[in-house]
């Protein structure tokens, strides 16, 4: 029970706030004594019932009692005198009946005393509320109590019991519903006073009065959901506390009159427009909420209830209401279903980021889209709209006349140059991201990665494949040569034409992949990662953690380091390995584009028999090999388109395993076919050093790549005869050196600069020459 000294003061401090306030103390005292009077008067009436149906209750009692008596001493008659067994039975039956029959009076007796106190809480809880909704609170608790207790005490209760306990249950709640009803009310005619909803004003100059009268019915209301002396806190109750409720029904009502109604505001397809209606009553409304609402709330004890937030939760069932109807009016409609949890999205976000909004005694909030797609059907429904919708975009992507242009303008020139395609999919999945990144649970997230983006991603790399498959079979000479195979398609894989259509996957791969990493450090996706790894780490081994998925076959197509290492993976390791394979594919395909064009290019090279006849006349030119000027200049053809194309690092790459093709070919096809007369070793040695000087202009020191053939350009290009100062080594010196061995065979290789032969090749190098045959 609250302390009577307290409850007078607090009496006092709210009725007599002023000085001025005293002159109305005798209309109050006399207010008071009639109500006290009035109570008075009710409880001695409620007393005498109780008193009488005691006293009736026990004379009752005193008469069955003298009749067991009067049945005792005819059974010990009975004993004594007779010694019959079958009347003795007979009492017996009667003395239990009697018996019974106290019990279920002291039953009754007790369950008359309980529903008498009902009664009485009850009726002193009404009459105290409209005065003193604090004091009211005192038998409401009490009524409250004998609830629980009933249902504590009579857990296997019989049909009358429950019955007893029904009757107290719901004259609790209509306790209650009355309490609200009439402070309700009260509220209702302050608010009316005041003329809400329609002070939003910053500044509540000239309202003084009405903000105090609304002040005073604000924390009557308030009073209902404070923590009683009991210690039974309702404010944390789910819902907003009741007198925002209230304030909340005539903005419901115009809400209603405008977006559920005929009028031209009504609209399926604008679902914008009452978001931003409620946006907007949130905003008018915050200065009254943040200033004279909030320092209520404080001073009653509810400072952790944040007034806007309470506003919030009063207005949004009316967006839920809103969003409940446009399910059944757009259900077939696809664009516009999309379209209302786009917008839906907008709004949560919005009201999450401007008033910071988390329903009381939540940690989080799922936002009103829970409505249209928090369950799982409604889930997979839109997701299926969206999945079709993007899939529909994707192919109007590849099915472009320009998919498959590799795009330089705006690109970066050290960069490899990805295909329109591959561009305009990474912008549309950047899009994609905008639309689900909102979702406010993880396992819509990853639902939506997994079956929209990730799923693009798959498709795309699938059709890279099969373009570096096309290219495999239109290339292949067998293929060529069965009948049916269009001359003019197989010519596409020929020459630079040939070396652009790998470009495309090599670009578009490199570009993605890339674009991948740079997704995988994106703040997003590590967080969803993290979320996915936390609810893995917790799972068993057949559980699902995101719908029918398991973790075995998320990690299957997102990383391994789902089930091993959770730190060191994302969600794109698969995704970017399988792109990084394609584009290694890619690579080992341009190279062997590249050693097929120069091979075809240098037949007529490679069949020169004149290697040990090259004339003196001919050795003096400058210039290189006829046969090998075409060669030569398709392959700077090739690798000037291939510089534009790739980046630097990349072009290194392919350009150090084609050399290392090309000189395999030219060891193979040239020098191990022929003998070389000194002026036809200078000649080969003239025409290595024009393809290395051609291929200079796309990287440094070229012929450091074709190491072993430079070394052989060297040994078949030595002088037959010495220069007379010693400057110049001879074929017969080099060959008496190195037939030495030993030191000194290091030493001449040494002067020579080979670098790449050991002693053994270089033996047989000078073998190539015919004068050391000779």
């Amino acid at each position: 029970m609250v302390d009577t000294e307290t409850h007078v003061l607090e009496y006092l401090d709210e009725n007599f706030r002023g000085v001025e306030d005293l002159k109305a103390v005798n209309e109050l005292l006399d207010t008071l004594q009639t109500q006290q009077k009035a109570l008075g008067e009710q409880i001695l009436e409620a007393k005498t019932r109780v008193d009488t149906t005691q006293a009736e209750s026990a004379s009752h009692a005193r008469s069955i009692l003298e009749e067991v008596d009067g049945l005792s001493a005819k059974r010990a008659e009975y004993d004594t005198h007779n010694g019959r067994s079958e009347e003795w039975g007979g009492s017996l039956e009667r003395l239990r009946e009697l018996d019974g029959s106290l019990r279920n009076l002291d039953v009754a007796y007790g369950y008359m005393s309980i529903l008498a106190k009902v009664k009485s809480l009850s009726n002193e809880a009404s009459l105290l509320i409209a005065t003193d909704p604090r004091a009211a609170l005192i038998p409401y608790a009490s009524l409250r109590s004998l609830a629980k207790s009933l249902h504590a005490k009579n857990t296997d209760a019989d049909s009358s019991t429950i019955h007893l306990i029904e009757y107290v249950d719901a004259s609790l709640d209509a306790l209650w519903e009355e309490m609200k009803m009439k402070l309700s009310e009260g509220f209702k005619a302050t608010l009316e006073r005041l003329g809400w909803p329609t002070i939003v004003a910053k500044s509540m100059e000239g309202y003084e009065e009405k903000i105090a009268a609304f002040q005073v019915g604000f924390e009557k209301l308030l009073v209902l959901q404070q923590p009683d002396a009991n210690g039974n806190d309702t404010s944390s109750q789910s819902g907003p506390l009741l007198a925002f409720s209230i304030l909340a029904e005539p903005l419901d009502l115009r809400f209603r009159y405008h977006f559920q109604s005929n009028r031209t505001t009504n609209r399926p397809d604008r679902p914008e427009w009452f978001f931003a209606h409620l946006l907007t009553l949130f905003e008018d409304h915050s200065a009254f909420m943040n200033t004279v609402i909030s320092t209520i709330l404080a001073s009653s004890g509810l400072a952790k209830r944040i007034a806007m937030h309470e506003f919030i939760t009063a207005l949004l069932p009316a967006a839920e209401r809103k969003l409940k109807l446009l399910l059944d009016e757009i259900e077939v409609d696809a664009k516009m279903w999309s379209h209302l949890v786009h917008e839906t999205l907008r709004f949560d976000d919005a009201v999450r980021e401007r008033w910071m909004y988390v329903p009381f005694g939540q940690e989080r909030w799922n936002g009103t889209v829970e409505t249209i797609i928090g369950t799982p059907a409604l889930f997979e429904k839109w997701l299926s709209i969206e999945g079709e919708f993007d899939l529909m975009r994707y192919h109007e992507i590849l099915a472009s006349p320009d998919a498959w242009h590799l795009e330089f303008e705006g690109i970066d020139p050290a960069v490899t140059k990805p295909t329109k395609s591959a561009l305009r999919l990474k912008d549309m999945l950047d899009t994609i991201l905008t639309r689900y990144a909102p979702l406010p649970r993880f396992d819509h997230r990853v639902n939506f990665f997994l079956d929209v983006q990730l799923a693009i991603l798959e498709g795309y790399l699938d059709r890279l494949n099969g373009i570096c498959d096309a290219f495999e079979t239109l290339s292949s000479s067998i293929i060529r040569a069965v009948p049916g195979v269009h001359r003019d398609e197989a010519r596409t894989t020929m020459g630079v034409g040939g070396l652009e259509r790998l470009c495309r996957a090599l670009g578009s791969a490199a570009f993605l992949e890339e674009k991948m990493r740079e997704w995988s450090e994106d703040i997003f996706f590590i967080e969803l990662w993290q979320d996915l790894a936390d609810a893995a780490s917790v799972a068993k081994t057949d559980q699902s953690i995101v719908g029918s998925m398991g973790v075995e076959l998320i990690a299957g197509r997102t990383s391994r380091a789902l089930v091993t290492d959770p730190e060191s993976g994302t969600l794109f390791d698969v995704t970017i390995e399988a792109y990084q394979t394609l584009r290694e594919r890619a690579e080992a395909l341009i190279v062997r584009h590249l050693r097929k064009e120069i091979a075809n290019e240098c037949k007529s090279y490679a069949r020169l028999q004149s290697w040990s006849s090259v004339s003196p006349a001919a050795a003096e030119t400058t210039a290189i090999s006829p046969e090998f000027a075409q060669p030569v200049q398709s392959l700077t053809a090739m690798l000037s388109f291939l510089s534009t194309t790739s980046a630097h690092p990349i072009f290194l790459r392919i350009y150090c395993s084609f050399s290392s093709e090309l000189q395999h070919w030219v060891w193979e096809h040239i020098i191990e076919r022929n003998k070389f007369s000194e002026h036809g070793g200078q000649q080969f040695k003239r025409d290595m050093e024009g393809l290395w000087q051609a291929c200079g202009e796309f990287c440094a020191r070229p012929a450091v790549r074709m190491g072993k053939v430079e070394d052989a350009c060297v040994v078949l290009g030595l002088p037959t005869a010495a220069d007379g100062k010693g400057e110049v080594l001879d074929l017969w010196s080099v060959l008496r050196e190195l037939d030495a061995g030993g030191e000194r065979a290091d030493v001449i290789m040494g002067k020579l600069g080979l670098t790449s032969v050991d002693l053994h090749e270089a033996r047989w190098l000078v073998g190539r020459r015919i004068e050391a045959v000779a």
